[in-house]
């Protein structure tokens, strides 16, 4: 009778256990990044009241009679599969679909979860809005911060494109202006002016480079020729490089170099000199001014692409997103890297085991403002 008893106990502890894992899983039904769980059970030694026995030539074998003595929890199994990915108002919120884990860090400590519900705080370090955590990129603290400056870029290249008539009278001029800027991003106005030579040479045109700017004191190898073929592509001169020195009052770094691109192999607007209005014109060059930090914006590939008010754009950061892989080698053994206290412990923050990973985020811009 008392063996009944105890063996029912341990039913009703057990299934109590059980439970205890249901109401978790309510609970934590809204929680960011939670992984729900389930209760494992697994049945007590049983007592051997006889043994079994071999068969023998005149009697058959027998079992031996076992009574169970109830159960167990054998253990909390969290179940891994890819959850439900919502949209939000908040463009640092994240989320992965597939495997992965989101890293973050608290001094020395690296904390691993799959909920991304992401803020930046007053030094503009995103980090975990509950935690206080900081999210890591692949180097480092990400850090969007407002007002941060992108240093000004000088010219190298200046590409061009269009066309230069052919059907022209020898001697006619074709002016085109474009700009550059120095090393600290001032832009300055150079003039191009392209004449027709074709009694020097079939399909040739003559082009130099003039400057009429206060901190330019002169222009080195200014001149050449662009020739083109019978079939109006160009055939020698399709780009050189020119020499621009400053003024030593600009404060810039002087001579410098910018190759004139008129239709290179890399050059998807090359020049042309087909009988038609002449259209020449710079499309695009690589320097820049500074500027500062106006609006940031994550990827689906989880890159933080921040715009800056000199019109350009360039990638700030990108989480590091460890693989299952990672996360299980951290977590095995008698030490655990410890979860953060948002989506419970490491195993309840695992990835899912199935479909590649892929970051989900907002599409919109953000704009940069002081966090509170």
């Amino acid at each position: 009778m008392l063996r009944a008893l105890s063996t029912g106990v341990t039913g009703l502890r057990t299934n109590q256990e059980a439970l205890d894992v249901i109401g978790n899983n309510i609970a934590n039904i809204n929680t960011t990044g939670f992984k729900g769980s389930r209760a494992e059970f697994a049945d007590l030694l049983s007592q051997t009241l006889t043994g079994e026995q071999a068969p023998t030539t005149s009697l058959g074998g027998r079992d031996a009679a076992q009574i169970g003595l109830g159960t167990r929890l054998a253990s909390v199994q969290t179940n891994f599969t890819q959850g439900t990915i919502q949209s939000t108002d908040n463009s640092t919120d994240l989320a992965i679909q597939g495997d992965g884990l989101f890293a973050l860090k608290s001094g020395a400590n690296t904390y691993y979860s799959r909920a991304g519900s992401f803020t930046l705080d007053a030094n503009g370090t995103l980090v975990d809005s509950v935690s206080g955590y900081k999210v890591q990129g692949t180097a480092g603290d990400i850090t969007i911060a407002p007002g941060s400056t992108q240093a000004a870029s000088a010219t190298t290249q200046a590409v061009f494109g269009g066309n230069l008539d052919a059907s022209q009278a020898d001697g006619t001029q074709y002016v085109s202006t474009f700009g550059v800027n120095d090393s600290l991003g001032v832009p300055h106005t150079l003039t191009l002016t392209f004449t027709k030579n074709f009694a020097g040479a079939s399909g040739r045109w003559d082009w130099a480079a003039t400057e009429a700017d206060a901190n330019i004191s002169g222009l080195t190898t200014a001149t050449g020729q662009l020739v083109f073929g019978t079939g109006g592509s160009i055939s020698s001169g399709a780009s050189q490089a020119i020499g621009i020195t400053y003024a030593a009052a600009a404060g810039v770094t002087t001579p410098q170099a910018v190759t004139l691109d008129f239709g290179s192999a890399t050059n998807t607007t090359k020049m042309t000199g087909y009988a038609g209005t002449s259209t020449a014109a710079l499309t695009s060059q690589d320097g820049y001014a500074s500027g500062t930090l106006q609006a940031f914006a994550i990827g689906a590939d989880g890159s933080v692409t921040g715009n800056y008010s000199n019109g350009r754009s360039a990638t700030l950061a990108s989480p590091t997103r460890p693989a299952w892989s990672a996360w299980a080698t951290t977590c095995s053994g008698s030490r655990r890297t410890p979860a953060r206290p948002r989506s419970a412990p490491p195993a309840a923050a695992g990835a899912a085991r199935s479909s590649p990973a892929r970051w989900r985020a907002p599409t919109s811009t953000s704009p940069v403002s002081s966090p509170s």
